[in-house]
């Protein structure tokens, strides 16, 4: 063989990795859309029918980091609760809380 079918050859490969790490790069899911999935999981568990041992994690949370997580679900909680217990201070314009809190 010539150089040159050599040097096109292996171009040829070089080539075909670069495009199918490509591909499989692109299709891979995000960290966003991972967060997503597991904020969409925690909307619709029930914790009471089927509650989460302490340290582990919901299906379909699976690859999201652990503060991640625990903000996920803090979050779900606090949004769950009534507006008058989520204890929002109010302030008003005169600077005190004025019987804000509920």
């Amino acid at each position: 063989m010539r150089r040159r079918t050599v040097w096109i050859i292996l171009s040829a490969v070089v080539l075909a990795i670069a495009i199918a790490g490509t591909v499989v790069w692109l299709n891979a899911d995000s960290y966003d859309d991972k967060v997503a999935d597991c904020r969409k999981a925690i909307a619709v568990h029930d914790f009471d029918a089927d509650p989460v041992e302490e340290g582990g994690t919901l299906p379909g949370c699976e690859g999201v980091k652990r503060d991640d997580y625990m903000a996920l679900i803090l979050s779900n909680a606090i949004d769950d609760m009534p507006e008058k217990d989520k204890d929002r201070l109010d302030y008003f314009d005169n600077g005190t809380i004025d019987g804000s809190i509920g």
